[in-house]
């Protein structure tokens, strides 16, 4: 589901006008476009966070597996680091 999809799923449940402008992005009603950017921001601050975690989850396994010479500390982190690399792809897409 994209970012849009799960907006609007969720602005229909509480009554939203969700008629666009012609061939257009834009919201008619102005309450409801006012929406889908505090939707956008929110989305976009969660994901920023949960990028950071997985980050910092990544470093602090690197940190706990030093000395460790059989690798195990290596996948878990490059799993972590596979989770921030996700999210951001997620970030990036429109």
């Amino acid at each position: 589901m994209t970012t849009r999809e799960a907006f609007e799923t969720e602005a229909r449940k509480h009554g939203f006008i969700l008629d666009r402008l012609d061939k257009s992005s834009v919201y008619v009603q102005l309450i409801t476009e006012q929406a889908w950017s505090i939707w956008q921001a929110a989305t976009a601050a969660a994901l920023e966070r949960a990028e950071k975690a997985c980050e910092e989850e990544a470093a602090d396994i690197r940190s706990e597996g030093k000395g460790c010479h059989t690798g195990q500390y290596d996948h878990m982190a490059d799993g972590a680091g596979r989770c921030a690399q996700a999210i951001h792809g997620i970030k990036e897409k429109p």
